[in-house]
């Protein structure tokens, strides 16, 4: 009899065991109506419960092997900063991908893989907006950006750091408007091609300020450069510029492979008052043409540097172009 007693006592605590696990793999939903993924839990889960009305996740430490794909509405939010560690299973996506989404936010996370939002179409019908991602750490990117952010409006992207890509570029964005790109710190980018804070697509309205980019293979920080129609504004198509309208300013950039600043048929934008260090290529900022994806080839005009500790030999113009100005010096 005993030895029934405990046999079937055993079976009561196996049960209570699963019981208890099964609760504590499911998100929790809290008295304001947010929910709470624990860290034996899933944070795709949580957005699935939300996806019709949207919410706030936050998401307790440890380490998450998943996939996300965002839904509206959504706020993930890691409740200790760098605590919750997302790693995809599938490493040829990215971590986190958000199609034609809007009003999401992405904060506090140690991501592996990057993150991907963008328009849920080809024709700009369907674009990303009200995006905003803030203090996450996002590294070991594989063959991906940092944040690649394509066809959206209204776009924050704050305070993170994000760091080696093999291929790619640390910040990415194409077709993007109304945007702040501010605090970040991008570093590692190392292969010959990558830059660390990217504009291009049509971008317009944009704010790059107070960011940190170090070890890059190519350009610190792109103001334009060369995209394929299919994923550039319609508007911008037809006024032939790939950056409108960009004010780059109060930057640190430092031990980069090349330049400090790229313009690339960009118009209306502006370079100043940066700190430049540790580069002995021959150029520190490039102005140029857009000819590789566009012929005839579309130009840099409109340009204002003010960058006092600069002399016009660190500058390489090749653009035709008009009304570039160099510490108020009009050069052409």
């Amino acid at each position: 009899m005993n030895q029934k007693y405990i046999f079937n006592f055993l079976i009561i605590c196996c049960l209570v065991a699963c019981k208890k696990e099964e609760i504590e793999t499911k998100p929790i939903k809290q008295a304001d109506g947010s929910y709470l993924v624990l860290g034996s839990g899933n944070i795709q889960d949580a957005i699935y419960l939300l996806k019709d009305s949207g919410g706030v996740i936050n998401v307790e430490p440890g380490t998450y092997y998943e996939n996300i794909y965002l839904s509206p509405n959504i706020k993930l939010i890691s409740t200790k900063k760098h605590g919750a560690i997302i790693k995809p299973l599938l490493t040829s996506k990215y971590c986190i991908t958000g199609w034609g989404v809007t009003n999401v936010s992405i904060s506090n996370f140690s991501i592996e893989g990057g993150i991907q939002i963008g328009q849920e179409s080809s024709d700009f019908s369907y674009i990303a907006q009200s995006i905003i991602i803030q203090d996450n750490k996002i590294t070991n990117l594989g063959a991906k950006d940092g944040i690649h952010i394509g066809g959206a409006d209204s776009v924050k992207i704050l305070n993170n750091d994000i760091s080696y890509s093999n291929s790619e570029q640390g910040i990415d964005l194409v077709g993007v408007k109304n945007f702040t790109v501010s605090g970040n710190k991008v570093h590692d980018i190392k292969n010959s091609t990558g830059m660390g804070i990217v504009v291009k697509g049509g971008s317009i309205n944009g704010v790059i300020t107070n960011n940190e980019v170090y070890n890059c293979g190519n350009a610190a920080i792109a103001c334009g450069q060369t995209s394929t129609e299919t994923w550039i504004w319609p508007e911008a198509i037809t006024a032939k510029y790939e950056a409108k309208n960009i004010a780059v300013t109060h930057n640190n950039i430092h031990d980069n492979s090349k330049f400090a600043f790229l313009v690339q048929a960009a118009t209306s934008s502006r370079i100043d008052s940066n700190t430049i260090g540790n580069s002995n290529y021959y150029a520190l900022i490039a102005i140029y043409n857009s000819s590789e994806t566009h012929n005839p080839s579309w130009h840099s005009s409109d340009i204002t540097i003010t960058q006092p500790s600069l002399n016009v030999s660190k500058l390489d113009l090749k653009t035709d172009g008009v009304n570039i100005i160099f510490n108020g010096v009009k050069i052409k």
